[in-house]
């Protein structure tokens, strides 16, 4: 049995600014189960819609107003300037820069800086794919997509079918205390015996960015990217096979008018067309990028099929855009294909007097319409603590033992090598390094640099008989186009595993990476590349390098002097390590 506590923050206001979050848990108010506690962070979007009226053709009855439309945008975290990482779906404690945990009592529990690098990228260890996705129900960056290029916010609801309107929500950001605290990992802390229990966190919040997803343009910002892409259907026996048609996301059935080539009636009587079935054949819904309430951008176009006429037509020029909200949705379970339906004319043919003889063939091309990110804002409406009392003890224990990070920062200036010597705490059994990335191809958050080997050498003696491969000399590089996703080696991944079971972690991956949110080809990857194996670049490959270096050190009430060597392609003046040593500790 357990109670549920809400401990509102001591501040009220939350920005780029304002980050600090300061949080107490009463003394003698009972025992607190820490591992099952979590900090919510209440988010709010509100997202500015762009809307030219005269671009818009005249309304029907029923139809969505523009105000009432809903965008799908994201949220994410700044790597850097100009990072390839920014449309990575990371965990949420990268939100956590700085923390620490003050008992009354005792004293200093816990006192992490760069809590953010250490915790982030070991998360790339612990989750695998799935978990990634599913984690995004909770996180604050969207989970990446399997076998669609595009991925869904959570800051709103999406009806992906009928005509209820979809809406904007806020969307609840959960921190576990065990994800940024080892102490917190204990099911039993008697605040009689520790007093009031201060929680103190800096964010990232300054950080924190909107980007747009099926927008139009095909920029980072606004991710119109995914309308080109072809609708990879598992289904499909092959290329073009079971009668199922490979087509972009973007490409509409044609409308046929005049069938007959000129027979027919001058002004059909369809001629004023106010939906569009989509040419897309989806054996589930959940791979459609439409949503009821969906702003779009609409594009008539004549067929090529007919061009053998000559007639008179009124439809938008190719660059003439016109738009219109989504005001219902319908999916046929013959066909598989979805129909939009605007409550709105979104194209009128007035006339026809020889179609050819396939008949005067209409398309339309359907991509998104662009939000005014830079005039979208977040808002953190409240910071919290979720506290779980037990109501089965009446006390804990007087005494823990536990784990604790020791962090100590270095930079250094190589382009290619680092020598140096660091002295751990005494009773440190595992040190872990993690090496950001401060230029456009890495992330100042996570293990990041294009490492080739590295060698440790523990009191003197060294760790392994020769230097730990990491990275091949080919992926170095930026600009080259070999074996961009290819990292680590058997000895690696032996050193990682060991530091994991001497903290008594279970890892779920070896993949060392971030996802893109948004896949940026949905097709099969590239296994030739101008005669290279692998992505045409490092921000062509859907997975982001995510990785850390550990070892575990012979315990021991003494420092231990740990040299490090490192030899990769670093930028010049730019060198960040975090070396952070797992401490045993009792309080």
């Amino acid at each position: 049995m357990e109670n549920i506590i809400k401990i509102p923050s001591q501040q009220s206001s939350f920005n780029g600014t304002n980050n600090l979050v300061d949080i107490i848990i009463p003394g003698n108010s009972g025992v607190y189960d820490l591992s099952e506690m979590y900090i919510t962070i209440d988010t709010r979007l509100n997202v500015t819609t762009v809307a030219a009226a005269g671009d818009r053709g005249p309304q029907g009855a029923g139809y969505v107003e523009a105000e009432d439309a809903v965008q799908n945008v994201l949220m994410g975290i700044s790597h850097g300037p100009g990072s390839i990482y920014d449309k990575t779906a990371c965990p949420v404690e990268i939100l956590v820069r700085n923390c620490s945990l003050m008992s009354q009592s005792r004293g200093k529990v816990e006192d992490v800086r760069r809590s953010d690098r250490l915790r982030a990228t070991m998360k790339s260890y612990l989750q695998d794919l799935d978990d990634v996705q599913s984690a995004a129900l909770t996180g604050f960056t969207s989970g990446a997509a399997k076998t669609t290029p595009f991925a869904f916010g959570v800051n709103a609801e999406l009806f992906g079918e009928g005509t209820v309107l979809s809406k904007r929500e806020t969307h609840e950001i959960r921190i576990y205390l065990r994800d940024i605290f080892e102490i917190a990992k204990t099911d039993a802390w008697d605040s009689a015996v520790y007093g009031n229990t201060h929680i103190h966190l800096e964010l990232n919040l300054s950080d924190i960015f909107l980007r747009q997803d099926l927008g139009d343009t095909l920029d980072a910002a606004q991710g119109g990217q995914a309308w080109t892409k072809i609708y990879n259907n598992p289904y499909n026996a092959a290329p073009l096979g079971a009668g199922e048609p490979t087509v972009i996301y973007s490409k509409s059935d044609p409308v046929v008018y005049d069938v007959g080539g000129g027979g027919g009636p001058n002004l059909p009587a369809n001629s004023v067309q106010t939906t569009v079935t989509m040419s897309a054949v989806y054996q589930s819904l959940e791979d459609s990028p439409f949503w009821v309430g969906q702003i779009l951008t609409l594009t008539a176009l004549v067929s090529a099929t007919s061009q053998g006429g000559s007639g008179a037509t009124t439809v938008p020029a190719i660059a003439a855009k016109k738009w219109a909200v989504v005001k219902g949705i319908t999916y046929s379970p013959i066909t598989k294909k979805i129909t939009l339906d605007f409550g709105a004319t979104i194209s009128t043919v007035t006339a026809v007097t020889n179609g050819g003889a396939a008949g005067y063939q209409q398309e339309m091309i359907v991509t998104g319409w662009d939000a005014d990110i830079a005039a979208s804002t977040i808002e953190y409406d409240t910071i919290e603590l979720t506290a779980i009392r037990r109501t089965d003890m009446d006390s804990g224990p007087k005494q823990i033992q536990y784990n604790q990070w020791m962090v100590q920062s270095d930079q250094w200036s190589s382009a290619t090598t680092l020598n140096r010597s660091y002295f751990l705490p005494p009773r440190t059994s595992t040190a872990v390094i993690v090496l950001p990335c401060l230029d456009a191809n890495g992330s100042k958050f996570l293990g990041s640099q294009r490492l080739s080997s590295y060698r440790f050498t523990v009191n003197g003696e060294s760790v392994t008989n020769r230097a730990v491969n990491y990275m091949p000399q080919a992926a170095l590089a930026p600009a080259t186009s070999n074996a961009k996703a290819e990292a680590g080696s058997a000895l690696h991944y032996d050193m990682i595993s060991n530091s994991m079971m001497n903290m008594g972690v279970r890892y779920s991956s070896l993949q060392e990476c971030v996802y893109d949110q948004s896949i940026t080809d949905v097709n099969t990857p590239p296994t030739e590349n101008a005669g290279l194996i692998g992505y045409a670049n490092l921000g062509a490959c859907p997975r982001k390098r995510s990785y850390m270096l550990a070892l575990p050190i012979p315990e021991s009430d003494g420092q231990t002097q740990l040299t490090v060597e490192l030899e990769g392609h670093f930028v010049a003046g730019t060198g960040a390590l975090e070396l952070y040593s797992y401490v045993t500790s009792a309080i």
